[in-house]
C-alpha cells in the first residue's frame, strides 16, 4: 500500500465536507452519504454529542460504502473508532490525542489531519507526521460560536510557513472562497455552506468550479 500524497492528490484545492446532523436534518451517516452522492470526495464524519456506540454502528456500514464510491472518510476526534473500523484517517483538534501518538496507533497509511489556530501551532506541526492542517476559523461560524476567529491574515501566514496542505475552515461559503484563495490556502472545509443549500448537488458543483479557477 502506498501512502497518499495529499499535495499531489488535492492539486489546486478540494472541497472537504463535514457532517452535521442538525443542519442536515438526519443522521451523520445520512449526511455523509448525501455529501458523497452530491460529489464531495473528502468527508469528515463529525458527530458531536453522539455516543461512541451509535457512532460505531453508523461508521461500520458507512466506511465501506464511502470507499465503494471512490471517496474518503475521516473520523473526527476518535482515533479509537478510526482504528477499530478502518477509516481512511482521523482529524484531531488541539484538545484531542497528540498527533504522534495517533500516528503510532493508526500506522503509516492513515490520513492524519490536525486543527491549528495560531502560527505557533502551524510551525510545531512541521515536525510531526501529519498529512494536512486545518486552519481557522477564518470567519465567525455557528458551528463553533465560542471559537475565536483568527481571520484571513492567519491563513496567509500559515500558507507561507507550512509545507503541509492546508484546509481553511470556519464560516466559509461560496461567496468567501475567493477571499480564502487570495491567502494562498487552496482547499476549504464546509458545513453550513453546504447543508443550507436547497440543492446540495448544485451547490457542490458551483463550489468545485470556483475552487478550480
Amino acid at each position: 500500500m502506498k501512502r497518499i500524497d495529499l499535495n499531489q492528490a488535492w492539486g489546486q484545492g478540494i472541497l472537504y465536507g463535514i457532517t452535521d446532523a442538525h443542519l442536515f436534518g438526519g443522521s451523520c451517516a445520512e449526511a455523509a452519504k448525501a455529501l458523497v452522492l452530491a460529489g464531495v470526495s473528502w468527508v469528515q464524519y463529525r458527530a458531536k454529542g453522539l455516543d461512541l456506540a451509535t457512532q460505531r454502528a453508523e461508521l461500520k456500514d458507512l466506511i465501506p460504502w464511502v470507499r465503494a464510491q471512490g471517496a474518503y472518510l475521516l473520523v473526527n476526534d476518535s482515533v479509537e473508532l478510526a482504528q477499530e473500523l478502518g477509516a481512511d484517517g482521523v482529524h484531531l483538534g488541539q484538545g484531542d490525542m497528540e498527533p504522534q501518538k495517533a500516528r503510532a496507533l493508526l500506522g503509516p497509511y492513515a490520513i492524519l489531519g490536525w486543527s491549528t489556530h495560531n502560527l505557533a501551532q502551524v510551525q510545531s506541526a512541521q515536525g510531526m507526521d501529519l498529512d494536512y492542517l486545518g486552519v481557522g476559523p477564518a470567519f465567525p461560524t455557528q458551528t463553533k460560536p465560542a471559537e475565536p476567529v483568527v481571520g484571513l491574515d492567519f491563513l496567509g501566514q500559515a500558507s507561507l510557513y507550512s509545507s503541509l496542505p492546508l484546509v481553511a475552515i470556519g464560516g466559509i461559503d461560496l461567496s468567501r472562497i475567493k477571499a480564502v484563495q487570495k491567502t494562498g490556502v487552496r482547499s476549504v472545509a464546509m458545513i453550513q455552506g453546504l447543508f443550507e443549500a436547497p440543492d446540495l448537488r448544485a451547490r457542490v458543483q458551483r463550489i468545485k468550479e470556483r475552487l478550480a479557477r
